[in-house]
């Protein structure tokens, strides 16, 4: 067996995707999740403010709002977290810095009609990413549509979603699972480094 199947035995991914329609948000990784919507927040423009157990600020060009706009659709089942209005202008994205580390992090996620995207990131102020995805285009649909990403060995402190400016979107019901991250064992890294050294010093002597 080659030294990099030996490894591969050793190496599993770390991360992933979170994405479901309804509205009980049913998968295993946010099992336990604590969950912060904004039913009890007063409607507003905010360029920070904290909820819960998140802090959320614009690093665009303009503030975000909370708002009961289309209440009832887009999935939005009440007040929501929108990225502008069309009164004013749009921010291009929002910094989520979690309370406590987070393994999990998925919301409710509607109106979208062009590129947007999710990163997390393991240091809360948003520059050591561990995964990003694209989010997906749901236009009018109402039909619960949720997206996340998850990290299985990296503690997740905060999170941005980046928007195409000029596109309304709605953020709601916000799932955050706080757990433990359990790191590589400090033998399966020494393992893992004898196992190079023995490769290298086996190809210079063949």
């Amino acid at each position: 067996m080659g030294l990099l199947a030996v490894l591969g035995l050793g190496l599993q991914a770390n991360a992933g995707q979170i994405a479901g329609t309804g509205l009980a948000f049913s998968e295993p990784e946010l099992a336990g999740a604590t969950v912060v919507n904004f039913d009890a927040a007063t409607p507003g423009t905010y360029w920070t403010n904290t909820f819960g157990s998140v802090t959320i600020s614009s690093y665009g060009n303009m503030p975000y709002i909370i708002s009961a706009d289309y209440s009832g659709q887009c999935n939005n089942p009440g007040i929501a977290l929108e990225n502008g209005s069309y009164d004013s202008r749009f921010t291009t994205g929002v910094l989520f810095q979690f309370a406590n580390p987070v393994c999990a992090f998925a919301f409710s996620w509607g109106a979208s009609d062009m590129d947007a995207g999710l990163t997390i990131y393991s240091d809360a102020a948003g520059t050591s990413a561990i995964e990003s995805m694209a989010l997906p285009i749901v236009k009018g649909s109402n039909a619960g549509e949720y997206c996340g990403l998850y990290a299985e060995t990296r503690s997740i402190n905060s999170a941005r979603i980046t928007f195409t400016d000029g596109d309304w979107c709605f953020v709601d019901e916000l799932h955050m699972t706080e757990c433990a991250v359990v790191p590589t064992p400090a033998a399966g890294v020494a393992g893992l480094a004898l196992l190079i050294a023995l490769g290298l010093r086996r190809r210079r002597t063949a």
